[in-house]
């Protein structure tokens, strides 16, 4: 059992207890725990002992206590009436003697009080009632600061004033002995004696209200220690509260997570649900088509075996074709090859001698013959007619074995040219006159026509940004598949344009060889009549001319 020193368990001193706010404790003598809390939803009185003494034996034993306590007070106060009355510095002493006590006691009950309201304050979830309980311990500490430093203050001022009324009376009392007569001397002496002694009271008095001063003032530095570990505290408390609140923000959000889970999940199983059905309804689906298969296997499995004996057979074939084929090159082809050069050399001489009979041939016989025709240009290769096979009456255009261009004939006997699959045109017209002047045409676009670097040069990187993002948003809508760009012939040439196309689309720098095929892409290859082809054409010419500017042109309707 916890004990402290027992106070005087009088009125004065509960009054004392209960105007300083300090919690009432144990009523048992000499116990200073706290009283038997309240249960929740518990009405009438609060028990007045502790746990440890909260039962009727020690109840009983309390109360025999307090009643013989109250029977010797009385007779005290019996005692006291029937006595003349006394001097009241004495009481004055043990007043104050009990008040030093009183203050040497309130600061352990004043620490738990404050731990305590602590506690309290760090029970509340409210931060605006723990605000407001804070600033009510904050007032209740200084009232009762104020109340101590006024109760010590009072004290002094009736020690002062118990001193002075003992003096003024020694000192009438020896004004009036001094009046008196010489019998009188021997009551003068006695009253000088008293008057003495209540001097030495007097100073004593005195003494001890400074060493109560004193004692106030190291009470008072208590009490301000008490208020500094309070602000700690409360400091603390705060520091506390908004962790709490920190803590509350993320468990909501963890709770809102939650039921987001719980949804998720909850459609999860419901779409769990959903396939799961519609798998039972597929597995006899499945189960036929695995059926299909088996049986699909197995006629791959024959048709293995009968392509196997195929291909055998069209080996065997293809031996008797290549022994008749030699048979057939060796028995009939060579002979009439033979035949074929007798009769061109022949042919040859017959020409020459026609030739050396008539002054100039005609242009139309001329342009009929299959004889490759030379025409002398300024550069140091020519260029060559040879007849277009696919195009009967058709001629291509090449220098140094490729070809270049095109000669096509019209009506009324105009031609039509193309320099490496671009269109040519004359000056206001549609079409060239006659065949020199078509040729002439494309002699010059091979003249000024400027190829592009290669893939490593870095003309490449030179090609402007706004250049390539124009170039991406003309080719975005362009559909390789469709229109013109789905015929292109040859195979090759329009798999080479396809992929072009799809390469810049996906890619923000297009590859050098990726452009160069796209440049050199006509126009009617890219479709005459539609308008992104148009606009992707001029895009792509302004990205040639940018590499390979163009040389200074010719006049094409010149002779």
């Amino acid at each position: 059992m916890t004990t402290a020193p027992q106070l005087h368990p009088d009125t004065w001193l509960s009054s004392r207890l209960a105007a300083a706010g300090i919690g009432a404790n144990c009523e048992y003598p000499e116990c200073t725990n706290p009283r038997t809390p309240r249960k929740d939803g518990q009405t009438g009185p609060q028990s007045k002992y502790c746990p440890a003494h909260n039962n009727e034996k020690d109840r009983q034993f309390a109360r025999r206590y307090y009643q013989k306590l109250e029977r010797q007070q009385q007779a005290r106060e019996q005692q006291a009436a029937l006595e003349p009355p006394r001097d009241p510095l004495p009481q004055l002493l043990a007043r104050r003697e009990r008040d030093r006590e009183l203050v040497g006691a309130l600061g352990p009950r004043l620490l738990e009080a404050l731990q305590t309201i602590n506690e309290g304050e760090q029970a509340a979830a409210d931060a605006d009632a723990v605000q407001q309980h804070i600033e009510g311990v904050e007032r209740a500490a200084s009232d009762r600061i104020q109340a101590a430093q006024l109760a010590a203050e009072k004290h002094v001022e009736a020690v002062e004033k118990a001193a002075l009324e003992q003096v003024t009376t020694a000192q009438a009392a020896m004004a009036a002995a001094q009046a008196k007569s010489a019998e009188d001397e021997q009551a003068a002496a006695d009253a000088a004696e008293e008057r003495d002694a209540a001097l030495l009271e007097a100073a004593t008095a005195q003494r001890e209200a400074a060493a109560a001063d004193a004692q106030a003032k190291v009470d008072r530095a208590a009490l301000d220690l008490l208020v500094a570990q309070h602000q700690e505290l409360r400091d603390q408390h705060q520091a506390l509260t908004g962790r709490h609140e920190h803590l509350t923000e993320t468990h909501e959000g963890l709770a809102d997570e939650h039921r987001e889970l719980a949804t998720a999940h909850a459609e999860l199983t419901a779409a769990a649900g959903r396939a799961e059905g519609e798998l039972e309804i597929l597995r006899p689906r499945v189960s036929e088509l695995q059926q299909r298969v088996a049986a699909l296997e197995a006629q791959l499995r024959e048709a293995g075996a009968d392509l196997a004996t195929v291909q055998a057979e069209k080996a065997s074939q293809a031996e008797q074709f290549a022994a008749e084929r030699s048979r057939y090159e060796t028995e009939v082809v060579s002979p009439l090859r033979q035949q074929l050069a007798d009769q061109a050399t022949a042919f040859m001489e017959l020409r020459t001698g026609l030739a050396a009979l008539t002054p100039a041939a005609e242009p139309e016989r001329d342009a009929a013959e299959d004889t490759p025709t030379t025409v002398p240009v300024e550069e140091p290769e020519g260029l060559e007619l040879v007849p277009d096979q696919a195009h009967p009456g058709a001629y291509l255009v090449r220098s140094a074995g490729r070809t270049i261009g095109t000669l096509s004939p019209r009506q009324s006997g105009r031609w039509a040219a193309t320099h490496r699959r671009r269109a040519l045109q004359p000056t206001g017209q549609r079409y060239f006159a006659d065949q020199d002047s078509a040729l002439r045409a494309v002699a010059d676009a091979e003249r000024t026509w400027t190829p592009l670097p290669p893939a490593g040069d870095p003309a490449w990187d030179t090609i402007p940004p706004w250049m390539i993002q124009n170039l991406r948003h003309a080719v975005h809508p362009v559909n390789a598949r469709k229109g013109q760009l789905g015929k292109l012939e040859p195979l090759d040439y329009r798999r080479q344009v396809h992929q072009a196309i799809a390469q810049i689309k996906r890619r923000a720098t297009p590859l050098p060889q990726h452009l160069a095929v796209l440049l050199d892409v006509p126009q009617e290859d890219l479709g005459q009549r539609s308008k992104p082809a148009e606009r992707l054409f001029g895009v792509l010419q302004q990205i040639r001319e940018h590499l390979a500017p163009p040389a200074a042109a010719s006049d094409l309707d010149q002779p």
